[in-house]
């Protein structure tokens, strides 16, 4: 997302003077408080031109999650496992729902 858009979404229309330096404090303490600051490539929060872009592994989404479990499920049924593809969606749908619940 660029710089302009995240000053925007954080203080719309009402930006102070300084907000690209509070910007980039707040980027550098996220950067701190959720990965390894001493390895820049392992940052979940990577710097992109004129901007920054938040990096995650696809199991860490519940998209990612979903898709993962869609996969397994297909392959349970394409080997004429139907039984096991709708325990395996069981066994998801049952940890989202203690998620959300």
């Amino acid at each position: 997302m660029s710089t302009g858009r995240l000053v925007d979404a954080v203080w719309g229309t009402r930006a102070p003077a300084s907000a690209l330096g509070i910007l980039r404090t707040y980027v550098h303490r996220l950067r701190k408080a959720l990965g390894p600051a001493e390895d820049s490539a392992a940052s979940l929060i990577r710097s992109t031109g004129d901007g920054h872009q938040l990096r995650t592994p696809p199991d860490a989404l519940d998209l990612g999650a979903f898709r993962e479990l869609l996969a397994r499920a297909e392959q349970a049924c394409g080997a004429g496992g139907i039984k096991g593809a709708a325990q395996v969606l069981d066994r998801r749908m049952a940890w989202i729902v203690g998620q959300y619940s």
